[in-house]
């Protein structure tokens, strides 16, 4: 029989949409076909032959996976790359097999899928509630008719519900110094708790199924995948909504609209990013005063914790690493490093930034300051820590950690780390993002894929999906004592509490801390927060843990916290009856959750400060009304 692709006894190449052909005589561009087969509807493209399961996975995946099969098993037009052998297109076909098993086992048609996990929180609520009931216990219940006997019977459920937990793979309510077992166990009945942790659970696990996949990279998905990144921005949606439509209420009568507090707070990203800078500034001003020297670190991780290669081909020595994991690596690493130093008396002060590669492996810049004589003790105990395992991988000394000295001829340390601390904000003034590919696949991000402050969202979902804590203070005293001194408007009798807060007022780190003692004093200045027990409990019968009232200083203390808060929706406060049958995406604020924490829901007394007409231009908008660079007003 003549072949289905010839065509007057010519072999023909033959376009599909689907993937690419063979014929005993001609290589076409997808499909396989074999002599005999008249009709292609028949036939089966190749990546579902490789993956039977494919069609399983959400639109979007399946059309990612099979465009990466057919990117490594063809080569570049017009390259002049022979095809792949059969037993490299074995290879890539079994690797596609195991992505999707993978994706399909750690549940990614779920794990960003509101209303399917929030059923599954609901039926493990009820579970657990029934493991709660008293019926399950009678030999307790009689064995035990004291006191004592009550105490036991809340720990045995509290040890069925943690045997629940772990055959589920999610976390039971955690042991608190102020909580007990009744308490842990009303937590895990409901829907609330579930939903959180399914949430943390699934949207982790779907995530590192799809980084191992290859999907999360600067030609498909950059820092997160598309799936995740789209949850989260309804997530933030959903916030906006909710702190628009809710309005605080002090004991006094007194109301905010809680968007106008959430905007005057450190979640509005431009004060965020001013405080960040104003606060590094103030260190760099401490340095320069005490003959200090800055250094500029970028540290990664080894080879092992990258799934994909800067070229989007998957990297050979990946071992499997999560996300979670490679931050811890690098947790440890730092602890390790701040010991020796310690140990050997050298004093480092400064930031520590975390932003993720385009695969979504974290990596580390840090701008440290110390003493000029302490540099190689500095570098000496990063390199050989972050050296000692993995040193031997290929490129490991070039580009494991990377040190530069500020040179302060050229730029300040502020200017060092301000691409940085934008980048992983909001963007601002960064331009273009060089960890995205413009020839990646354009979704919601086009155009201007390479744009900063689109990327920045990004980084945020990126950030809030894993957990990873993107910026930290490293030595210098308390910011909370520095934001409780900005409360205070007015002069306030203590003279160690007036010093800190005219220096916090006009926004200056480095007045601040010379006010508490120093820079070497570190987190033992002058001043302390000022913690209290109100005695009162939460919905689950627990104890709420100390809150801050106010600062104390050798001479005394001031209340920062006077008024205690309610949060209330405006449309069960003012009477008014906005439409509110939205579907809330973050489980903290749906419907569910907010009847679970009751109608106006106590939160003490807690920091909200709102100042009067607050604006770009302002001063008292940003940290510090000082500000030169392009932080802060001109």
């Amino acid at each position: 029989m003549r072949d289905s692709l010839d065509s007057e006894g010519e072999p023909r190449r033959c376009l599909s949409r689907y993937g690419a052909y063979w014929s005993k005589r001609y290589w076409t561009d997808r499909r396989v076909y074999v002599s005999g087969l008249p009709e292609r509807r028949d036939l089966t493209p190749l990546p579902d032959q490789a993956a039977p399961r494919l069609d399983e996975l959400p639109r979007e995946l399946k059309a990612q996976l099979r465009g990466e099969f057919w990117r490594r098993i063809e080569p570049e037009p017009f390259s002049g790359s022979p095809p792949l052998d059969w037993t490299t297109r074995r290879r890539e076909m079994d690797r596609l097999e195991t992505a999707v098993g993978d994706l399909l086992a750690e549940h990614v048609g779920t794990a960003f899928d509101y209303d399917l996990i929030n059923s599954r929180a609901e039926k493990y609520a009820e579970i657990c509630r029934r493991f709660a009931s008293l019926k399950f216990y009678p030999d307790y219940r009689r064995r035990y008719a004291n006191e004592n006997g009550e105490h036991k019977i809340w720990h045995a459920k509290i040890r069925r519900i943690e045997e629940f937990c772990a055959g589920l793979g999610i976390a039971p309510p955690a042991i608190t110094k102020y909580g007990n077992a009744r308490g842990r166990v009303r937590r895990a009945c409901t829907g609330k708790f579930w939903r959180r942790r399914l949430l943390v659970y699934y949207g982790r696990s779907a995530e590192h199924a799809t980084r191992k996949a290859g999907l999360v990279q600067r030609r498909r998905s950059l820092y997160v995948s598309g799936l995740a990144f789209r949850a989260h921005r309804e997530k933030v949606k959903a916030t906006e909504r909710w702190l628009k439509e809710c309005v605080a209420i002090s004991d006094a009568g007194e109301q905010l609209s809680l968007w106008d507090v959430h905007q005057a707070s450190q979640g509005n990203p431009a004060l965020r990013r001013a405080e960040l800078m104003t606060r590094l500034r103030g260190f760099e001003e401490i340095a320069d005063e005490l003959g200090h020297i800055g250094e500029f670190i970028t540290l990664t991780c080894p080879s092992e914790f990258h799934a994909t290669n800067a070229d989007g081909t998957p990297n050979a020595r990946y071992a499997g690493h999560t996300v979670k994991d490679a931050q811890a690596w690098l947790q440890k690493m730092w602890a390790r490093s701040r010991a020796g130093l310690k140990r050997k008396g050298v004093t480092v002060y400064g930031f520590r930034i975390a932003e993720p590669h385009h695969d979504g492996t974290p990596h580390w810049h840090m701008v440290l300051f110390t003493l000029a004589h302490h540099r190689r003790a500095l570098r000496r105990m990063l390199a050989g820590h972050w050296l000692s395992e993995g040193g031997r991988d290929a490129g490991a000394k070039d580009h494991r950690i990377k040190f530069k000295s500020i040179d302060r001829s050229k730029g300040s340390a502020a200017g060092y780390l301000a691409k940085y601390v934008a980048k992983n904000i909001d963007g601002f003034e960064v331009g273009d993002d060089l960890e995205a590919d413009d020839r990646a696949e354009r979704a919601e991000d086009a155009p201007g894929r390479r744009d900063a402050i689109r990327t920045a969202r990004r980084v945020a979902a990126w950030a809030s999906l894993h957990g990873i804590r993107q910026f930290q203070q490293i030595g210098g005293p308390q910011v909370t004592i520095y934001r409780e001194c900005r409360r205070l408007r007015a002069p306030v009798a203590p003279a160690s509490v007036e010093r800190a807060r005219l220096a916090a007022d006009a926004g200056e780190w480095a007045d601040f801390i010379r006010s508490i003692g120093g820079i070497a004093a570190g987190r033992a200045g002058a001043l302390a927060l000022w913690s209290e027990i109100a005695g009162d409990c939460n919905q689950y019968d627990e104890l709420r843990g100390p809150q801050i009232v106010g600062i104390r200083g050798g001479d005394g203390g001031v209340r920062t916290h006077e008024k205690k808060w309610r949060i209330e929706r405006w449309a069960s406060y003012s009477g008014s009856s906005p439409d509110l049958r939205r579907d809330f995406y973050a489980p903290q604020f749906s419907r569910a959750a907010a009847s679970e924490a009751g109608p106006g829901s106590y939160l003490g007394p807690v920091p909200i400060t709102v100042r009067a007409a607050p604006a770009p231009g302002d001063p008292v908008s940003w940290s510090n009304p000082n500000e030169t660079s392009m932080y802060g007003p001109h």
